[in-house]
């Protein structure tokens, strides 16, 4: 059985900032190589050929609601900000189109309902795409992940991490497109994925030991341009002590132009014991960061 994608209506668009409780972008990073073509009136201009490496990657936002009832099946509408993608293919590039549009991308999650002989699958759909020339469109660029066996994945949920390459028997990125009177697709065959991490976020201290007396303060170096605007933080899966405006504030410039997030004697903030924090910093844009740190408080 395969599972076909819900369209939406422009209303849905226009409402998918409700369904999101904070912005949680999922970027993965994929590499892949052509399996199969049909372009009988070179639309494509011979810049693809069967066996061609090709890398690409993906974004969605994982803070987007399910907008079906049904615990078989996860439908998750995305606009143009929330879900990206693009992949290089040597000379050419095929992308999604940032613009606004008529139609939503989706995130669709499918356990299987009869798991050892149905298929469950999860898949990136993108509807709304940048044209390759005037002349020649792209329609619709799905990035599948598929278990003929139905043993992955075990729930509707959203995935916040790279699908594992070892859990789908078939893995593929379908395209197609056309002119007004030809068509082309491209099947690509996905041969890895990882999760792409924002390396630009620093923690001052990092994870390590502290004396239960001995002082310090929490610091967190952001990209230039940044501007945070609320902080949620959990200690050992409970809500930790610091908050933004009382004892989390921004810090004034410093010499590298970077905004910074300062915490004063945070020590004090944390339990004995190891403290697993995850920092949510939610930005102006309306986005979020996500950052984790491990301080063990030695009494």
């Amino acid at each position: 059985m395969r599972f076909q994608p819900v369209l939406y209506s422009v209303l849905i668009l226009s409402s998918l900032a409700a369904y999101s409780c904070y912005a949680a972008p999922v970027k993965v990073e994929l590499s892949a190589h052509v399996t199969g073509m049909y372009d009988s009136a070179n639309l494509l201009g011979n810049q693809v050929s069967v066996g061609q490496v090709v890398t690409a990657k993906y974004t969605y936002d994982s803070g987007v609601q399910d907008t079906d009832a049904s615990p078989q099946y996860g439908i998750y509408p995305q606009n143009e900000t929330q879900s990206q993608y693009s992949i290089d293919m040597g000379s050419l590039k095929i992308e999604s189109d940032p613009t606004p549009g008529y139609q939503p991308n989706e995130v669709d999650v499918h356990p299987s309902d009869c798991v050892g002989w149905c298929e469950s699958m999860f898949r990136i759909l993108y509807f709304h795409n940048k044209p390759l020339s005037e002349m020649v469109q792209v329609y619709s660029v799905f990035f599948n992940f598929d278990d003929y066996s139905g043993h992955y994945p075990v729930t509707d949920q959203i995935l916040t991490a790279a699908p594992d390459m070892q859990q789908f028997s078939v893995r593929t990125i379908e395209i197609s497109g056309g002119s007004d009177s030809n068509s082309f697709s491209i099947v690509l065959q996905i041969d890895s994925a990882s999760l792409q991490t924002d390396n630009s976020v620093f923690i001052s201290p990092s994870s390590g030991s502290f004396l239960r007396y001995q002082y310090f303060d929490a610091a967190i170096l952001l990209p230039t341009g940044i501007e945070v605007v609320n902080l949620d933080v959990t200690d050992n899966g409970v809500q930790g002590l610091f908050s933004f405006g009382y004892n989390c504030n921004m810090s004034p410039p410093n010499a590298q132009n970077r905004p910074a997030l300062f915490c004063a004697n945070a020590g004090a903030q944390l339990q004995d014991g190891v403290n697993h924090l995850v920092w949510h910093l939610f930005l102006s844009d309306g986005s979020m960061m996500e950052k984790t740190v491990d301080w063990e408080m030695i009494p």
